[in-house]
């Protein structure tokens, strides 16, 4: 459980009265690096996010989340680490329709509908290195122009619903669009969540098509999370397959994932490991080892202190 700073105000408009609240959130870490391709290294890192959020006349409620600051990745040199991202931010507006997500960074809607299986019961490492890049990409085409993404979600009971688009600020021809489906239900005790997306990328004359599926499985400490995605640009096609699973020991918790990216006959496979330890409700010891190409064995892998405010 994250502690934040919360601030709450009464803001009152002609309308009538509406109500805001103010909660700022830190998270900072530090430890050591290592593994096949880079030398032992001391590495650090922190986030700082701000949410605002607010309610409305018609049971309308809004927010905004922004990355107010974000320091680059020790690890960023490496070949397994992922490059650090731009501060991101993104803005809602909920209500009996649903709710309408715009801004920079947010996921698209096949994005959110799959479950990752290297979040399955998994508290996480230093540079989540357990999701090094090669096989540990969770195929998807977020991101891929220079602009926002806008996505609605819409619940209801155990359905839930997506749709997003990405439009390239450059080229007007030049779209993302996604569409996502998801739905929850209890069978003889164990929680399991479906959830299957589609998308289609233009891009430079090139149309690319993904389609996915997931399946997560939960049973009191355990978590169990299967993904499968394929893509096709006409040129070239390829498949990813992932499967993790994660055992929460009390204030020990452990996670495992492996993942096979195929692409025109050529497959790499790479697994990942975390284990971590509580220190309280904001503190934990983590070990994290991530393998990107096990026929290569490039690893990398990273232990300390991490800490949330």
């Amino acid at each position: 459980m994250k502690n934040a700073f919360l601030l709450s105000t009464a803001l009152v408009a002609f309308a009538g009265a509406a109500s805001a609240e103010i909660a700022f959130e830190g998270k900072a870490a530090m430890g050591v690096a290592g593994g096949s391709e880079i030398e032992h290294q001391f590495v650090s890192d922190f986030d700082l996010d701000a949410t605002f959020s607010g309610k409305a006349a018609h049971g309308l409620s809004f927010g905004m989340t922004v990355d107010l600051a974000d320091s680059e990745d020790s690890l960023a040199a490496a070949p397994l680490a992922a490059a650090p991202a731009d501060p991101a931010y993104e803005i809602f507006v909920k209500g009996a329709f649903g709710t309408l997500t715009m801004g920079e960074g947010i996921d698209g809607a096949m994005t959110k509908s799959l479950a990752d299986a290297a979040d399955a019961g998994n508290k996480g490492s230093i540079g989540d290195v357990e999701e090094a890049a090669g096989a540990g990409a969770f195929a998807a085409g977020d991101d891929v122009f220079v602009g926002q993404t806008a996505r609605w979600d819409y619940a209801l009971d155990a359905v839930k619903l997506s749709a997003s688009a990405e439009w390239d600020e450059a080229t007007a021809d030049d779209a993302s669009y996604a569409f996502g489906a998801g739905y929850d239900l209890d069978m003889n005790g164990v929680k399991l969540g479906l959830g299957a997306g589609y998308q289609v990328v233009e891009k430079a004359g090139l149309k690319t098509t993904l389609t996915g599926g997931s399946v997560t499985a939960e049973k009191d400490q355990l978590v169990a999370t299967a993904s499968y995605q394929q893509w096709d640009d006409g040129t070239a096609e390829g498949t990813h397959l992932a499967v993790g699973a994660g055992y929460d020991f009390g204030d020990l918790s452990t996670h495992a994932n492996y993942r096979v990216n195929e692409e025109m006959g050529a497959e790499v496979k790479g697994y990942g490991l975390t284990a971590a330890y509580g220190l309280g409700k904001s503190a934990a010891l983590k070990a994290g080892y991530g393998v990107q190409d096990m026929e290569l064995e490039t690893s990398v892998w990273t232990v300390g202190l991490a800490m949330d405010f």
